[in-house]
């Protein structure tokens, strides 16, 4: 299994060629976030939404991350990693990326209350949450979170091993 630190792992933003494999990992990753093809479309133009990926050396997607870009706020639309990389450290690495890239003021996300471990995550990293929606876009209640970026680092130790 390949670590972050391997250089065989790349950070790139979506491209067409990936689209298939990405809408698979995004589906296992997420099951409740059901998108139209239209969505998927949208996710790869990058005119609305801005989306990142780790790929290794075969192409294989590792992690991704969707994002609403503003003026100074960006919004994490989905996040996620296949199961074999998860805990290396791939989510992290990705928000501070995409921190260093955007320099948003602030990240704000919404999460079921049911993710324990994504709510968890999210918490180490510096999120807190702010309101809590009842029935959201998944039918579930889910929290708003909000995280005022002053660094790009993690506030807890996310390393990549």
């Amino acid at each position: 299994m390949a670590s972050f630190h391997s250089t065989n792992i790349r950070f790139i933003e979506l491209q067409e060629k990936h689209l298939n494999k990405f809408k698979k990992i995004h589906a296992a990753c997420l099951p409740s976030a059901k998108y139209s093809e239209e969505t998927y479309m949208q996710f790869l133009k990058g005119e609305v939404f801005r989306t990142h990926v780790f790929v290794n050396a075969e192409e294989q997607i590792l992690s991704f991350i969707v994002l609403m870009i503003g003026i100074d706020a960006c919004e994490i639309i989905s996040i996620g990693t296949i199961k074999q990389y998860r805990n290396q450290g791939f989510a992290s690495k990705m928000l501070n990326m995409c921190a260093e890239i955007y320099k948003p003021r602030d990240m704000f996300l919404e999460v079921e209350t049911t993710n324990k471990i994504a709510i968890n995550f999210y918490t180490d990293y510096g999120f807190e949450i702010i309101n809590m929606r009842k029935k959201s876009n998944w039918g579930e209640n889910s929290f708003l979170m909000k995280k005022s970026v002053e660094n790009t680092t993690s506030e807890k130790d996310h390393n990549i091993q």
